[in-house]
């Protein structure tokens, strides 16, 4: 989803199952992050995680790899490293977007609950092979 929400680059991920395919083939174990501190510039320019759509959108997004993937992928990282958006990224403004929030943004905010827009993908891992970048499970 080039743009954060709707349309689905289908050679992005045809390019992906090539090479999930390519590691498996040669015995290595893939571990999938849907967000590693990088947001689609539209999503950013609509407010980014202080947007509470963008959550809705990362939630279609993190659906729809699961559900291309989950089959060859035995793990998963929800986002890696959460703080470092936040704090860094919303609060201290020294990491991307690089915004000082004031007052930071508290537990209601989007980026707060950006864990909670994963839920649907991770209802369907029976096997709970999904977890934060914090929390790394075998």
């Amino acid at each position: 989803m080039p743009d954060g929400k709707g349309r689905v680059n289908e050679a992005g991920l045809d390019f992906y199952k090539r090479l999930i395919n390519t590691l498996n083939e040669q015995h290595i174990t893939p571990m999938l992050t849907l967000y590693h501190w990088e947001l689609p510039q539209q999503l950013e320019d609509e407010g980014g995680w202080l947007n509470r759509d963008t959550a809705y959108y990362f939630a279609e997004y993190a659906e729809r790899v699961f559900r291309e993937f989950s089959a060859e992928v035995p793990y998963w990282i929800t986002q890696n490293e959460p703080w470092v958006a936040s704090r860094l990224g919303y609060g201290e403004g020294v990491h991307a977007p690089g915004k000082k929030v004031e007052p930071f943004p508290d537990r209601r905010s989007p980026l707060a609950t950006f864990p909670r827009s994963c839920d649907r993908a991770i209802a369907r891992d029976e096997a709970n092979r999904a977890t934060n970048g914090h929390r790394l499970k075998p």
